[in-house]
């Protein structure tokens, strides 16, 4: 082998390796170090506006509410596991909820799995209610 190519490749490999370190040492990006909380419960869903769901009953231990906001596009499934939008969701409604909270801001919707429609379910939009604290 050349003693160029040789040299080249030392090079070459050196530089590999200080990437690498430096890779390794990089703190985390701002998105990875926020808090994030999540939490699954069955939750009975009475209602729903563009913006919010609307609990009758649900399991959660940290949701004091009755109302989740939905952000922009969460995972919402039919009893089938077919997606459905905000809009397609039938209430009264019994369903697996999951909700992603970034610490400082509100809890939101993340994934939504049906398991069975009340009698009457629509899928229209109900009036807004007011947020209420739930018992516990």
């Amino acid at each position: 082998m050349k003693p160029y190519l040789s040299r080249y490749c030392l090079r070459s490999l050196s530089v590999v390796a200080i990437i690498g370190l430096l890779c390794l040492l990089a703190p985390a990006s701002a998105s990875a170090r926020e808090n994030v909380t999540s939490e699954r419960a069955k939750a009975v869903i009475g209602g729903k506006s563009p913006d919010a769901l609307f609990f009758d009953v649900h399991g959660f231990k940290f949701l004091k509410s009755n109302r989740l906001e939905v952000a922009y596009n969460p995972m919402i499934y039919d009893a089938d596991g077919a997606a459905l939008t905000l809009k397609e969701l039938k209430t009264p409604c019994e369903a697996y909820v999951e909700y992603r909270r970034v610490e400082g801001e509100d809890p939101r919707l993340f994934r939504l799995e049906v398991q069975g429609y009340g009698d009457n379910a629509t899928s229209l939009f109900t009036e807004k209610k007011k947020p209420k604290r739930l018992p516990e």
